[in-house]
């Protein structure tokens, strides 16, 4: 259900829970492309947790002690899969594919500012009605082909900051992208940003240092 025009993403996604006909609701990034039988593949999964107050549940998460779960293919042709057995208990999952089900009445923040932190957001607010959050073992192809720097995205740093406001209570948070504490570290990471750019410094995305997996090698061992 493709949305558009709407100020926010949380608009447009409570927009498509409201018209949904049915229960388990997924939501993803217009980059992210799933293999033909992914559906059924991530319905197993998710029928997997061992657990009846399920939250939000996606493919890419951080846990309470800063270890990542889940199971995930990139544009870089790497699989990536984190050395944690799934499902796994997750504080946030990456916002590249999360789901919940709308009879749990979750519902997006309308007042969270612009296109991302979503899933942080929602996760966080999961987490206090005492939902659980999972990511389980459902992979799906992230083509992100950005340059991964947030300097020409000050949406990223309103939403951070709207987040550390409404959820002071409950911090520090952890995401796939850091850690959000009670001070923003915003100017120190735009000024080194902006010195990384000027001197042409290749920054690496975090999943650049998480275990590979190469199915080829995974298929001879089985």
């Amino acid at each position: 259900m493709p949305q558009r025009g709407f100020a926010n993403a949380s608009l447009a996604f409570n927009d498509a829970i409201e018209r949904a006909s049915h229960d388990l609701i997924i939501f993803s990034h217009e980059d992210v492309v799933l293999p033909r039988n992914w559906l059924s593949v991530f319905c197993n999964a998710f029928s997997m947790i061992n657990a009846s107050d399920i939250g939000v549940v996606g493919c890419w998460g951080i846990t309470a002690n800063g270890q990542y779960a889940g199971h995930v293919f990139t544009h870089h042709d790497r699989e990536l899969s984190a050395d944690r057995p799934l499902p796994a208990e997750v504080e946030t999952l990456d916002e590249l594919l999360i789901s919940f089900r709308k009879s749990s009445g979750l519902r997006f923040d309308c007042a969270l500012p612009g296109f991302l932190c979503y899933s942080i957001d929602i996760c966080v607010e999961s987490s206090s009605r005492g939902l659980l959050n999972f990511a389980i073992d459902a992979p799906c192809f992230h083509n992100a082909k950005g340059r991964y720097r947030f300097i020409n995205q000050p949406q990223y740093y309103q939403g951070l900051k709207y987040i550390r406001k409404k959820w002071r209570r409950r911090l520090p948070i952890r995401t796939a992208s850091g850690t959000i504490r009670r001070y923003s570290a915003y100017p120190y990471l735009r000024a080194k940003e902006i010195l990384y750019a000027f001197l042409r410094v290749k920054i690496i995305p975090y999943w650049h240092y998480l275990p590979v997996i190469n199915p080829d090698e995974k298929l001879k061992g089985s």
